[in-house]
């Protein structure tokens, strides 16, 4: 609320996680065109910076990796490979 001069997050003193995407749009920009943007056009862009409870998760495109999500980034790949099969496992 102080940087943004209105609330952010859902629970009050708490923190707000925040995303920002590496968007340039092709088209005009405004409220009027906004939901267009981001259905087409800001969900398909990379993220630039990711921030939760204070801890930055992604710098410039860059993974900061910090002890909480180590494990897990570490096994990203093994991790979604395994969800995948098991998506398999229910279509046949």
């Amino acid at each position: 609320k102080r940087n943004f001069g209105f609330p952010l997050g859902i629970l009050e003193n708490e923190p707000a996680d925040i995303a920002i995407f590496d968007y340039q749009p092709a088209t005009p920009f405004d409220e009027n065109t906004f939901l267009g943007h981001f259905i087409y056009g800001i969900t398909e862009s990379q993220a630039r910076w990711v921030l939760k409870k204070y801890h930055i998760l992604l710098d410039d495109f860059q993974l900061k990796t910090n002890e909480k999500y180590a494990d897990l980034i570490k096994n990203s790949v093994s991790i979604s490979q395994n969800l995948f099969d098991r998506f398999k496992l229910i279509k046949d």
